[in-house]
C-alpha cells in the first residue's frame, strides 16, 4: 500500500474570491461578514462574521438547510485574549486542496477527497494576531487556529486559558455519550450513547459523578433529517489535548478542556499537569468541525476525521498487518497460564487469524517459548500492558526494545483514563516509538483517537467505548446491546477504529439478549484494525462449519464500504469490500421483528457463498441464496460473497 500522499495545494478558487470581496463591503447593522466559503459541490457553505463588539463567529449550512447558527470563535492564549475586541485585518481568496493518502483500518483504502479553505486574520486590542482557517468539503466543515509568535517572544511555554469554539446547533435530535468526571477507570469514553434533544442535559451516566458535558462524536439530526451532523476533533498533536464539550444547555456546545483531576495513581505527573495545554509559539491547534451528509448512512462511510489529520509519519508502512485475533481474557479472565494461552494460540492458527492477545498474567509464562510457538503456527503475540509503564521514556523504550527482540508483534496499552495533554503526548510517542520498531499498537481505557489512525498507521485500534466485556460486569448490558450496537455505526466507529471485541458467542457465565446471526454481523459492522474474538473456540466450533468459515473470512481492513440502511439507535446495514468479495452485514436494536428493504440484486446471483440469518427459536439459519433481509428482535444478517461485476 502506497504511504500517506501530502496535502495538495491546487489554486484559488475565484468565484469564492468574489463573493469574499463582495461581503467585506459589506457593513449591516448587526454582525459584519468576515468570510465566506463553499465546499466544491456547493453541498456545504459557512461563514465567518464579526460582532459589533469584535467577537468572532461562524454559520454553516448543508444543502441551503441551516446547521450552525451564530457560534462562537476564539482563543485566550497567556495575556492575549481573542474572544472580543477584535478588528479584522483581512481574509485570503480562497484556495482549493485535496487530501490523497491511505487508511490502514476504517471505512476504505484509498482516500481522495478535494476541500476549500479561506484564512482570516485578526487583531484584538493589545495588537497581537490570530488566524482562523476555515475549511469545507462536500461532507465536512472545520476551523482551526494559528498564533503567530510575536516580536520578542523568548521561546517559553504559554498556556491557552481558554478555547471559546462553540457549536449552536438548530433544533433537532441528537445522539450523545456523556464525558466522565475523573475517577480510577474514566474517562475513558465507555459509555452508552443517549438519545437526546438539542440542548437537553445529559440524563443518568456510567461515571462515578454527573457528566462533566458531552464527547465529541455526537451525531445531530437536524432540518428534519435533511441535514446529518458528526462533531469532530482532529489533528491533535503533542502541543495540544483531548477536549469535550459542554452540555449545551445555554444553546451552545462550548469546548471545555479536560478534568484538572484526571489522573493515574503511579503517574503523580499527569494529576499535577495543566488541564489546559501548555504550548510554545507559533500554534497551530487541532481542528474542530463537523462531518456533514444529507443521510444517516453518509456518516457512516465518512473520512472527514482523518481528511483533518496530519500525513502519515511512517515513512514505509508496508511492515502494518491488520489482522484479527484470538484473546482468552473474555471467556477465562483468571486463566494466566501457559496452556490457556497454548489453547487460544491454537485456534488462532486453526482458523488463519494473524494474532494471538496475551493479555494480563503473559510474564508469568515463558515470552521467548511462546513467540517461537506461534512463528511456528504464523501467528504473531500481541502483549497487554499499563499506560503507567509508557510515561518513563527510557523505560518505555526499553519494554518496547525486549518485545521487539523476544518478536513480539505489538502491544495493547490499557487504563490511560485521561484527555489531559501529557496523556495525548504520551500516546504519540508510544505510537512513534512503536513504529520504529515495527511494533503495532492498540489503545485500550483511552480518549478516541483523534485522526491519529492516519498519521501513524500502526495505531490499529482502540477501545474507547463500551464494548462485550461489560458482559462480566454490568447485569443490564445484554438489554441495552443490541440498540447500542445500532448507534456506534454513526458515531464511535466513524471517528475511528473502534477495539469492541466482537463476534462473542453465547456461553456462561452470561446469556446475550441479541442472536448469533446479530452477533456474527458486527466484526463486518464495526471497524478495527485488530478484531480481537473473545470467546473459548468450543463456543465458536460449535457453529455450522458454513457460519464458522465466514467468520474466518471477515478481514480486519476493508478496500469500500457502503451504507445501505440506517435509522440510528433502530437498525443499520453497510456492504464491505475486501479486494473482490464483498460481505453484507445488517443488525436490528429493536425488540421486535423488522424486514429491511435492500436492493441486493447488484451483487449478482452467481456470485452468493454464503448467507447467515436468525432462524426460529433462535437458531442460526445458513443459506445460499439472496432474498429479503428479515431480521428477528435483536437480530442480526451477514452475507459475503466471492466475488462481484456490478455495483449498486
Amino acid at each position: 500500500m502506497p504511504s500517506d500522499g501530502k496535502t495538495v495545494l491546487t489554486r484559488e478558487h475565484p468565484l469564492t474570491a468574489l463573493a469574499l470581496c463582495m461581503l467585506l463591503t459589506l457593513d449591516a447593522a448587526g454582525s459584519r461578514p468576515v468570510a465566506s466559503i463553499a465546499s466544491p459541490q456547493n453541498r456545504v457553505r459557512a461563514e465567518l462574521t464579526l460582532t459589533p463588539q469584535g467577537s468572532l463567529l461562524w454559520r454553516v449550512w448543508y444543502r441551503d438547510h441551516p446547521v450552525l447558527a451564530d457560534s462562537p470563535l476564539g482563543l485566550t492564549v497567556g495575556a492575549d485574549s481573542f474572544d472580543s475586541g477584535l478588528s479584522l485585518v483581512g481574509a485570503t481568496p480562497g484556495i482549493d486542496g485535496r487530501e490523497r493518502y491511505a487508511l490502514w483500518t476504517g471505512p476504505c483504502r484509498q482516500v481522495d477527497s478535494p476541500w476549500r479553505q479561506v484564512t482570516a486574520t485578526l487583531r484584538n486590542a493589545r495588537g497581537a494576531l490570530l488566524l482562523i482557517d476555515l475549511r469545507v468539503a462536500d461532507g465536512g466543515v472545520a476551523v482551526r487556529y494559528r498564533l503567530p509568535a510575536p516580536p520578542g517572544y523568548d521561546g517559553q511555554p504559554v498556556a491557552v486559558a481558554a478555547d471559546h469554539t462553540g457549536f449552536a446547533f438548530t433544533s433537532g435530535q441528537a445522539w450523545l455519550q456523556p464525558y466522565h468526571q475523573p475517577s480510577d477507570y474514566t474517562p475513558a469514553y465507555e459509555d452508552y450513547y443517549q438519545a437526546v434533544a438539542i440542548g437537553q442535559a445529559p440524563g443518568r451516566c456510567r461515571g462515578p459523578n454527573p457528566a462533566a458535558g458531552w464527547s465529541f462524536g455526537g451525531l445531530y439530526r437536524l432540518a428534519d433529517g435533511d441535514a446529518w451532523a458528526l462533531s469532530v476533533e482532529s489533528g491533535v498533536d503533542e502541543s495540544w489535548c483531548g477536549t469535550h464539550l459542554s452540555d449545551g444547555t445555554d444553546g451552545v456546545y462550548r469546548v471545555r478542556w479536560p478534568s484538572a483531576g484526571e489522573y493515574k495513581q503511579k503517574v503523580p505527573a499527569l494529576l499535577a499537569s495543566s488541564a489546559a495545554p501548555l504550548t510554545t509559539l507559533p500554534l497551530t491547534t487541532a481542528w474542530r468541525g463537523l462531518a456533514l451528509a444529507g443521510e444517516a448512512g453518509s456518516i457512516v462511510t465518512s473520512t472527514w476525521p482523518t481528511d483533518l489529520a496530519q500525513p502519515c509519519e511512517v515513512t514505509d508502512p508496508s511492515w502494518i498487518a491488520p489482522g484479527r485475533a484470538s484473546w482468552s481474557w473474555l471467556s477465562q479472565p483468571e486463566r494466566f497460564d501457559r496452556r490457556a494461552f497454548g489453547t487460544f494460540l491454537d485456534f488462532a492458527a486453526e482458523r488463519g487469524w494473524e494474532y494471538e492477545l496475551l493479555d494480563a498474567g503473559w510474564w508469568n509464562v515463558p515470552l521467548g517459548e511462546m513467540a517461537a510457538a506461534a512463528r511456528e503456527r504464523g501467528v504473531r503475540l500481541l502483549l497487554w500492558g499499563d499506560s503507567t509503564e509508557m510515561y518513563d521514556v527510557p523505560d518505555r523504550r526499553r519494554r518496547l526494545d525486549e518485545a521487539a527482540a523476544a518478536g513480539v508483534a505489538g502491544f495493547k496499552i490499557d487504563f490511560w483514563c485521561s484527555d489531559k495533554q501529557l496523556a495525548v503526548r504520551t500516546m504519540l510517542d508510544l505510537c512513534r516509538d512503536a513504529a520504529e520498531r515495527r511494533l503495532v499498537v492498540v489503545l485500550h481505557g483511552c480518549t478516541i483517537p483523534r485522526g491519529w489512525q492516519r498519521t501513524w498507521p500502526n495505531l490499529l485500534s482502540a477501545e474507547a467505548v463500551l464494548g462485550e466485556e461489560s458482559y462480566h460486569f454490568e447485569s443490564d448490558y445484554g438489554d441495552r446491546a443490541a440498540a447500542h450496537h445500532a448507534i456506534l455505526p454513526f458515531t464511535r466507529n466513524v471517528i475511528a477504529p473502534m477495539d469492541y471485541t466482537p463476534a462473542l458467542l453465547d456461553g456462561a457465565p452470561w446469556r446475550h439478549r441479541v442472536t448469533a446471526a446479530h452477533q456474527l454481523a458486527l466484526p463486518v459492522l464495526f471497524t478495527s484494525g485488530v478484531q480481537h474474538h473473545g470467546g473459548r473456540a468450543d463456543w465458536y466450533r460449535a457453529l455450522p462449519d458454513a457460519a464458522l468459515d465466514l467468520l474466518g473470512s471477515v478481514p480486519a481492513a476493508w478496500d469500500e464500504s457502503r451504507c445501505l440502511a440506517a435509522d440510528p439507535g433502530r437498525y443499520v446495514a453497510v456492504a464491505r469490500r475486501s479486494g473482490t468479495t464483498w460481505f453484507v452485514a445488517a443488525l436490528n436494536g429493536t425488540s421486535a421483528p423488522l424486514t429491511l428493504p435492500l436492493d441486493l440484486a447488484w451483487l449478482g446471483r452467481g456470485s452468493l457463498v454464503t448467507c447467515l440469518s436468525d432462524g426460529p427459536e433462535g437458531t442460526l439459519r445458513v443459506g445460499h441464496e439472496v432474498g429479503a433481509v428479515s431480521l428477528a428482535a435483536n437480530g442480526g444478517y451477514v452475507l459475503r460473497t466471492a466475488a462481484t461485476t456490478s455495483t449498486p
